[in-house]
């Protein structure tokens, strides 16, 4: 059997079939699909989207707001995976919100405890740096540090430690860093360093160092006291102490000293009396005289110096003594040099020895004219002012409490080097050449004025002038003068004298001159021998001539012993060497005169 059919015909119903029953099938499938996917939107989706969003917003701000969406059950015990999600998210934000409110305490701490150390590291009265412990970068300063060194906070940032400091050695940055490494390995320093400020002043400084740690790294920390004033009161009395002892030295050079002036002035005198119709020999006497009695003024310049002499105290108005020497002043130093006078002090009431304050006076005027050799200004000024109990206690010199007279002398010279001044009062240091002055005169101004209760201070710069400030206190009180030796012929007598000196140039030289004056002498060698000797003769001896430095009994513990046997014989005080305040305490109990050494025939023979 044949079977015939059309291949194209059944190639059409086949597809046309196929896609039907392909309809059939998936439509139900789309339709199930589509619905799965509008209740998956709505179930998970739409939430995941909302979840999605609000973590996207998410801010420090919106911590506090929760997420809701509406379902059935949003615990998480019965939820399914989204609540489970969402509840963790929840979880995720409060454990957020508590600590960043942790954090924000903390950081709140921090600030008021940085606040809190930048109080007290600006509160701080000494100036604080903190440097790298390696290169000796400054990291950090406080305000007195500004101030200190006269700079803003910003400015360190670009200011190293050469910067701050006189950047020669040993005061350079290379020192610098070496005591930043010894405080870093070898413990705390504490050193002196000259340091400058922002504009170039230099002072002294002393600064401590300690290390520490600082964000972690290792630093030094440097505390800077600026210590000028008490180096320079170091150095003031450093410098009196060292005066004091050449003091001493003088004192004691110029009492050996006196002594043998003594026997020559003594014999010159002798043979002055000898010769008088000798023409030749009195002028080769006059020279030896003259030569001794320059000697006597040097030796009292030492003693003025040394503090060891007998001032002649007296009242006297110093701006009369002021006149009196700028008299003189002005018509001797040269005429370029112009002196400008204000006496303004109201009280200038003094007690004192007007020779040597006028010398005082007159010794620094030319050392002042001196310094201004193409003319200047010499300017000469009196104020008072008050010293209290704090200040009078702080001073190097040994002043009191009261009211002073102020007087200062400048001028607009070549002023005085830093390396010269320290010795300017010193014995012999001088800077004149030779020939021009003996080195003795700001020496004889320091004891002068050391000796009358006051002070000296000066001030100098280079090619700007030099100023003295001299303080004397004022004395309200009225106090008359010690005995003075009268003046007139050389008087001759006769009685018995007790010499007592422990000097034998002394005794040979005196027991002449009396002797050549009419008198009969007795000698002994020192106190006990001179006590002794009175004991026993007493009621023979008209007038006791006692030496005042002597071993075994000093001048004044034999007077006193004298006194008590016998308190009518006059005793005359024989010294260069005495000190003003125990003569006083002997005139006031009977002592009958002082006698400077060296003794000169005329004042003895009065």
């Amino acid at each position: 059997m044949d079977v015939a059919f059309n291949m194209s015909a059944l190639r059409s119903d086949v597809l046309s079939e196929a896609i039907e029953n392909a309809f059939y099938m998936v439509l139900p499938f789309l339709f199930l699909a589509l619905s799965f996917l509008v209740i998956f939107n709505k179930m998970v989706t739409k939430h995941i989207r909302g979840i999605a969003d609000y973590a996207r917003n998410l801010d420090i701000d919106s911590l506090d707001k929760t997420f809701h969406y509406e379902r059935a059950s949003t615990e998480e015990s019965n939820g399914d995976e989204l609540d489970l999600l969402l509840g963790s998210i929840n979880t995720m934000r409060r454990t957020l919100l508590e600590q960043i409110a942790e954090r924000q305490l903390v950081e709140r701490k921090l600030g008021e405890s940085e606040q809190d150390y930048q109080e007290v590291f600006n509160a701080i009265g000494e100036a604080v740096f903190i440097h790298d412990a390696e290169s000796g970068r400054i990291i950090a300063t406080n305000r007195v540090a500004c101030d200190l060194y006269k700079c803003k906070p910003e400015d360190f940032e670009s200011l190293g430690v050469d910067d701050l400091s006189l950047g020669e050695a040993p005061f350079s940055a290379a020192e610098a860093i070496e005591h930043i490494r010894k405080a870093s390995e070898e413990g705390p320093q504490l050193f002196e360093w000259r340091a400058r400020r922002l504009g170039g002043e230099l002072f002294w400084a002393e600064v401590f160092l300690r290390s520490g740690v600082l964000r972690g790294g290792p630093c030094v920390l440097a505390t800077v006291r600026d210590v000028t004033e008490r180096r320079e009161a170091e150095e003031q009395l450093v410098q009196l102490q060292k005066m004091d002892s050449i003091g001493q030295l003088a004192g004691g050079i110029a009492h050996d000293f006196n002594n043998m002036l003594g026997g020559i002035i003594g014999g010159a005198e002798l043979l002055e009396m000898l010769h008088k119709d000798d023409k030749k020999s009195q002028e080769y006497i006059n020279l030896v005289l003259q030569a001794a009695r320059r000697a006597a003024e040097l030796t009292e310049k030492m003693l003025a110096f040394s503090r060891k002499g007998v001032r002649e105290r007296s009242y006297l108005l110093l701006h009369d003594v002021i006149k009196d020497a700028c008299d003189i002043i002005e018509r001797t130093i040269d005429r370029r040099i112009m002196v400008s006078i204000d006496l303004s002090a109201e009280c200038d009431q003094v007690t004192g020895d007007r020779t040597l304050i006028q010398n005082a006076v007159m010794n620094l005027c030319i050392n002042a004219a001196d310094a201004m050799p193409d003319g200047g200004r010499l300017e000469i000024t009196t104020e008072n002012i008050v010293i209290n109990d704090e200040a009078a206690a702080a001073s190097p010199f040994a002043i009191e409490s009261g009211t002073f007279v102020d007087l200062t002398i400048s001028d607009t010279g070549t002023g005085i080097p830093e390396n010269v001044r320290k010795y300017i009062f010193e014995p012999f240091f001088t800077t004149k050449e030779v020939g021009r002055g003996t080195g003795m005169g700001l020496a004889a101004v320091y004891g002068t004025i050391s000796d009358h209760g006051g002070s000296i201070t000066v001030t100098s710069d280079e090619g700007v002038g030099t100023k003295f400030s001299i303080l004397l206190p004022i004395d309200e009180a009225k106090e008359g003068a010690l005995s003075t030796v009268p003046s007139g012929e050389t008087p001759h007598g006769s009685g018995t004298i007790l010499l007592v000196d422990d000097e034998s140039l002394i005794r040979s030289s005196v027991k002449h001159m009396l002797e050549a004056l009419g008198y009969e002498v007795m000698l002994a060698s020192d106190g006990e021998e001179g006590l002794a000797m009175f004991t026993a003769h007493m009621n023979e001896i008209d007038v006791v001539l006692l030496d005042m430095v002597m071993p075994i009994l000093n001048g004044s513990d034999c007077f006193y012993k004298m006194k008590e046997l016998c308190a009518e014989t006059p005793i005359i005080l024989c010294s260069g060497f005495a000190v003003n305040d125990m003569v006083q305490d002997l005139h006031a109990n009977g002592l009958f005169a002082y006698l400077k050494k060296p003794m000169r025939l005329h004042e003895l023979a009065q």
